[in-house]
């Protein structure tokens, strides 16, 4: 539990730096920690706040996207969620938004889906 701490604490050190962090450190560190945080968590309900306070790397999209996938024990979860969205859901929720005239909702759903993938926030796969 000791080392899972002082892991930790590395970790937030390496956060702090603004420039040429070292993410693969980073990635590992997160890696050593989770069975520690994870049995933390759900011994007591944590906020998210808190959790990403201890856990700063948590705010990076691909540490989030990489505890997801630790959390459902999937490493290509996010994928088939994000292919089955864009050839189930999505074109569900433009039809219905078609159908019930919502006009500036549909035009605005266009826009988001036309996006450059680049202009994303990244939680896409």
């Amino acid at each position: 539990m000791d080392t899972c701490r002082e892991h930790a604490t590395v970790m937030k050190k390496e956060m702090l730096k603004s420039t040429n962090k070292n993410v693969v450190m980073i990635k590992k560190l997160m890696v050593l920690t989770y069975p520690f945080r994870r049995e933390k968590i759900l011994a007591e309900p944590t906020a998210v706040e808190d959790i990403t306070k201890e856990y700063p790397a948590l705010n990076l999209i691909s540490e989030f996207k990489s505890e997801f996938g630790r959390v459902m024990e999937d490493k290509t979860i996010l994928k088939e969620m994000s292919a089955t969205f864009t050839a189930v859901v999505k074109p569900k929720l433009l039809a219905l938004a078609k159908e019930k005239g919502e006009r500036k909702i549909l035009e605005e759903m266009q826009e988001l889906i036309s996006m450059e993938t680049s202009k994303r926030s990244g939680i896409t796969p």
